[in-house]
């Protein structure tokens, strides 16, 4: 006697086979933003290092819709904040060293940037090079945004002298680090 599966049944395996993947696939994104953490570059003239971790965010936003984007940059933070040494450097951090340290703001700025570049990048309508690079470019801008913000809060700099520690190093890299995230467009497309 052969078992049939009701149409219904069968959509509601998919919709869970579905978001199985992408939960999956939230964490290797965590895990590879965590992997790229390892580059770590210190300038002398700021206590924010260059890392590779905003590629990783970029990266997430361009294969995760935005919520699944999000989630995956904040499981990289609450992995982090919960002992796994992948921060810069593949350091670790506590709650209490996480609070002062001046970098946290960029950590917590990858949940948003992550989830708006998914948004843009899955956001339904065709994609061509100017919408890859509206999508990069306003992830970056909410990286700055919140790292910007923290590093003030944190060393007590004025508008001007937060751009020169928090921004402006970091554009000419980023701005790499983003035509290295549309050089996957590229490839998976074809």
């Amino acid at each position: 006697m052969e078992t049939k599966i009701l149409p219904f049944k069968r959509l509601t395996v998919e919709r869970e086979n579905l978001l199985a993947r992408k939960i999956l696939l939230s964490v290797a994104m965590a895990a590879v933003t965590g992997l790229l953490a390892g580059i770590r570059i210190p300038l002398p003239f700021t206590p924010v290092p260059l890392t590779g971790q905003v590629l990783g965010v970029l990266l997430a936003g361009l294969f995760l819709e935005g919520s699944f984007a999000g989630l995956s940059q904040a499981l990289y933070l609450l992995f982090g904040l919960s002992g796994i040494p992948w921060f810069a450097g593949w350091s670790s951090l506590s709650f209490a060293t996480f609070v002062i340290n001046p970098s946290s703001g960029y950590l917590i700025g990858f949940i948003p940037a992550a989830f708006l570049v998914g948004r843009l990048e899955h956001g339904g309508s065709r994609m061509n090079i100017f919408r890859h690079t509206l999508a990069f470019s306003s992830g970056i801008l909410v990286l700055y945004f919140f790292g910007a913000v923290h590093l003030a809060a944190i060393l007590h700099t004025g508008f001007q002298r937060t751009l020169v520690l928090a921004v402006y190093p970091f554009i000419f890299f980023d701005f790499l680090k983003a035509l290295l995230a549309a050089s996957f467009i590229s490839t998976f497309r074809r």
